[in-house]
């Protein structure tokens, strides 16, 4: 079933952004944008016309074939969702309706066979889905309807995958991948080019940072332009490939929450926590300041940004035409602003894209029955939207439509 709500009101801060959007490396430091942030957790509001236009609920219909505890990461391709449930480790069709389509493969050992699906791509050019396997070490290829078409070996460990021109593929490396099979320094490779052989034929390598502490989270992301967006831990530089080149594409400045050099650098001296030092700073690092970004996301006219403060998740949303920010740390999905965990799992140039599992929503609907400030028009605006959604129910996509 589909709700569709608008008229929502969510939390406001703002401040000021340069933007750039162009796969053309700036010339100078001087002349990377910059966005200036000054996170906060707050309960102000602001209004949800002023970002987005309307949001959609769609609820995945529950089929005993693909029973998903969450939704890791989403594409679109012919009117119809691909979806990953990393922890269930589930490759997953369904149509826009949230209907179950068919599920992408299974776990085994056999051709066409995963042990454990790391990432994915669509391929929209030859209708094709490019799996990553990072324990089987291999690339399967199925068509759009599930069907197995081949499978290659690939001798290497990366985070995520990419096309590349001519059917070559990108594997994002990072900081924290074992890279003995690609003889490379820790901290300088960041991208490898690979044929569909697994052969290597490029490797790309981006600024030249220290090892860093296993325990902070590495994002890459496909955007809206063919480039390919990375952010590393500890670092407040948001970078791209373009052309077969690592650019700095946004400078962020966190203010009081960046991170202090002297934090960062005990974080630096291991790739994990081996000294009460270390594991204090760690503690320390989540609790006060902001270690690195979790993701970033960018169309043609707006920027998503999520990182953590205080152990909770801060979002910063960037109109580029109206030069407008805001910033929050979570999205209502109904007028009366009853509060729900907005995790950004894609963007395309009309919508972000947010999962969440049902038995969430259940869990998030008895806390605020049990909240006495709770008036009984949001109870009942929560009840209308779980009528139709049981706590064991397959995850809910939330569409919501950004202003142009």
């Amino acid at each position: 079933m589909k709700a569709l709500y608008n008229q929502l009101i969510i939390p406001l801060l703002l401040l000021l952004i340069v933007s750039g959007t162009s796969c053309i490396p700036h010339s100078t430091p001087k002349e990377l944008p910059v966005i200036e942030l000054s996170p906060h957790i707050t309960d102000n509001r602001f209004i949800f016309e002023d970002v987005f236009q309307s949001v959609e609920i769609i609820p995945l219909e529950t089929h005993p074939g693909s029973l998903l505890g969450g939704i890791t990461k989403l594409q679109l391709a012919d009117e119809n969702y691909f979806i990953l449930d990393g922890r269930n480790n589930i490759l997953a069709k369904f149509n826009d309706n949230g209907k179950f389509i068919t599920k992408i493969g299974r776990e085994g050992n056999g051709p066409g066979e995963y042990l454990k699906i790391e990432d994915f791509i669509l391929d929209k050019k030859n209708e094709n889905i490019i799996l990553y396997d990072i324990r089987g070490r291999k690339i399967i290829i199925y068509d759009f309807s599930g069907i197995f078409i081949r499978e290659f070996a690939v001798d290497f460990f990366i985070h995520s995958i990419g096309l590349a021109e001519d059917d070559y593929y990108w594997g994002f490396v990072g900081n924290v991948t074992n890279s003995k099979n690609i003889d490379s320094t820790p901290g300088e490779l960041k991208f490898i080019k690979f044929d569909n052989k697994g052969n290597i034929i490029d490797k790309i390598s981006g600024p030249k940072h220290s090892v860093i502490h296993l325990l902070f989270y590495e994002h890459s992301s496909l955007q809206m332009d063919g480039s390919i967006s990375f952010v590393e831990p500890l670092q407040n530089t948001i970078y791209k490939l373009c052309n077969d080149t690592i650019i700095p594409h946004y400078s962020v400045n966190f203010k009081s929450y960046t991170l202090p050099d002297n934090v960062r650098n005990v974080l630096n001296e291991s790739r994990t926590p081996s000294t009460n030092e270390q594991m204090e700073t760690f503690k320390e690092a989540n609790k006060n300041y902001i270690p690195g970004f979790i993701k970033f996301y960018e169309n043609s006219n707006w920027i998503i940004l999520q990182y953590s403060i205080n152990y909770r998740f801060q979002f910063a949303l960037y109109n580029k035409p109206a030069n407008k920010l805001y910033e929050f740390s979570g999205l209502p999905w109904s007028m009366k602003n009853a509060s729900m965990f907005f995790t950004p799992v894609h963007i395309d140039e009309q919508s972000i894209y947010s999962g969440t599992s049902s038995w969430y929503l259940h869990e998030r609907y008895k806390e605020e029955k049990e909240d006495k400030k709770i008036g009984p028009e949001r109870l009942k605006n929560w009840e209308e939207l779980l009528t139709d959604i049981q706590i064991d129910d397959n995850p809910v996509i939330f569409k919501y439509s950004l202003k142009m």
